[in-house]
């Protein structure tokens, strides 16, 4: 039986996590949530005389990137997201040309310890919103609660990079 030491083991979670966009200027997103994407290659059936098997398919596919993020005071991420989002589309008419306009864009979500140290990101490779929520003011709240919105992205694919040598 293997035994784990303790010693590079280490069970604090983390406690941040930054989002950010490549774009004509870097939006940042501090995140409350978001979900590492599943993914899966699927199977191709084959048969021969005596039996039907299956092998590894050929085509990888993602599931969809979702993040909630914390509105930023003067609402700026909210609106660059929004921005981003109608970029794609123009509303009821049918544009001649796309031209200037970067629908599909990179980005990374940067993994940080509960003692803001960086050990970690996840690299984004062309993705674009397909749903930003609405925002919920609440005035009756006692306790400030901040404002949080949420994003989904389609993307065509992400990799996990660790620093090995990050103080945890």
């Amino acid at each position: 039986m293997a035994t784990i030491s303790s010693s590079i083991f280490n069970l604090s979670r983390v406690q941040n996590a930054v989002f950010t966009i490549e774009s004509e200027r870097v939006i940042s997103y501090f995140l409350t949530s978001f979900n590492l994407p599943g993914l899966s290659i699927g199977t191709v059936p084959l048969a021969n005389p005596f039996k039907e098997h299956v092998e590894p398919g050929g085509t990888l596919s993602y599931e969809e990137l979702s993040v909630e993020c914390l509105v930023s005071e003067n609402f700026d991420n909210w609106k660059a997201s929004v921005d981003w989002l109608q970029t794609a589309s123009t509303g009821f008419t049918f544009p001649a040309t796309n031209e200037g306009k970067t629908v599909r864009r990179s980005g990374s979500i940067v993994l940080l310890t509960n003692n803001g140290n960086r050990f970690g990101d996840i690299g984004i490779i062309n993705m674009f919103p397909t749903n930003i929520s609405s925002i919920d003011f609440d005035m009756q709240n006692s306790e400030p609660v901040p404002l949080t919105f949420s994003m989904t992205l389609q993307f065509e694919s992400y990799k996990v990079n660790f620093d090995t040598n990050a103080e945890i």
